[in-house]
C-alpha cells in the first residue's frame, strides 16, 4: 500500500492519522510510505528503504472508534487489512486418469542380424 500526506498526490488517500514505522522505528515527518516497494520518502527529500509499516491510527478523522478497535482486537483473525475481497468461482473438477495401454517389451535378440 502506498499513501502520501500530499492532496494532489495520486497516492493521497485521506486525511485520517497514520503510523509510519521503518525498521521497527517510527518515523515522524514522512511525506510518502509505500509498504510495497519498501520505502519512506521524508518531508526533506531523504529516503529510507527497509521494511515498512503503516498502521491507521485511531482518530476521529473518520477512522475508526475506540470500541471499534477494543472489538477488533478480541477477533481471532483481526489482521488490520483493509481491501476488497472477491470470491472465485470453484475450480473445476478434473476428470478421472484412465491409464495409458501398454505394449509388450520388445525382444532383442542378440545372434540375429539383418
Amino acid at each position: 500500500m502506498r499513501i502520501s500526506i500530499d492532496p494532489n498526490d495520486p497516492a493521497y488517500v485521506d486525511d485520517r492519522p497514520r503510523k509510519v514505522r521503518v525498521n521497527d522505528r517510527e518515523v515522524q515527518d514522512w511525506a510518502v510510505a509505500d509498504e510495497f516497494r519498501r520505502c519512506v520518502v521524508l518531508m526533506d527529500g531523504q529516503v529510507l528503504h527497509g521494511a515498512v509499516g503503516i498502521e491507521r491510527l485511531v482518530g476521529d478523522h473518520g477512522g475508526p472508534k475506540a470500541q471499534d478497535t477494543v472489538e477488533a482486537s478480541l477477533d481471532p483473525i483481526a489482521t488490520g487489512f483493509v481491501g476488497v475481497l472477491v470470491a472465485e468461482p470453484a475450480p473445476a473438477p478434473m476428470p478421472a486418469r484412465t491409464p495409458a495401454p501398454t505394449a509388450p517389451p520388445k525382444r532383442h535378440h542378440k545372434n540375429r542380424r539383418r
